[in-house]
Order: C-alpha cells, then sequence, then structure tokens
C-alpha cells in the first residue's frame, strides 16, 4: 500500500479526478494552484504560519527554484490574502460535493 505522504497533493486520486481543488476558483483566484507561490504560501500563511519559512528558499529572487511554481511568497503571499479566499473555497467544494452525492442517488 502506498502511505498518502507519497502521493504529494492529491492523496485521494478520485478526489484529484472530480475536480475539487483549485480548480473550483480559477476564475476568481487566476493565482490559485500553483506549488510553494504566493497562493499556497498565503493558504498557509493564513491556517500554519508556523510551517512557513522562507529561510530556505533561494537567496536572489529572479533564480529559478524547482519548488516554487508561481509568483515568489515572499513579495505576494500574505495570510489577509489566504483568508479572503477561504470563504469561495469552501462554498464551491460544498457545492460541489453535494453534486458529487446528488449523483450517487
Amino acid at each position: 500500500m502506498i502511505s498518502s505522504s507519497c502521493l504529494g497533493h492529491y492523496p485521494i486520486l478520485a478526489h484529484a479526478r472530480a475536480g475539487i481543488g483549485f480548480e473550483l476558483v480559477r476564475d476568481v483566484f487566476p493565482e490559485a494552484g500553483d506549488h510553494g507561490g504566493a497562493w499556497e504560501t498565503s493558504l498557509m500563511r493564513a491556517f500554519r504560519p508556523e510551517l512557513v519559512d522562507f529561510s530556505r528558499l533561494l537567496a536572489e529572487p529572479d533564480a529559478k527554484s524547482v519548488a516554487v511554481w508561481g509568483k515568489d511568497p515572499r513579495f505576494h503571499a500574505s495570510a489577509e490574502f489566504g483568508q479572503r479566499a477561504v470563504a469561495p473555497i469552501v462554498e464551491r467544494i460544498t457545492c460541489k460535493v453535494g453534486e458529487l452525492l446528488q449523483s450517487l442517488g
């Protein structure tokens, strides 16, 4: 059995295939779905700020990193932005889950 920690952001593949994630809010937040960039770091700063460690990023802001896809979180991420993103995320995931449950009959 493969542990969920080996599967990255989508430990349940059916979840990923159902489109329950950042795709649901891309019309409101076009930057949604980055990896370690402003979007993801803003959510982490809102919920678990103690886990955000900018010292582990490359010193040169223009340097390309394999760990960060998206806007540099040092300059573009904030807990306030992460908090603003929560309501639309929860609302749309709730709707999507309701649709999926209805489709089961």
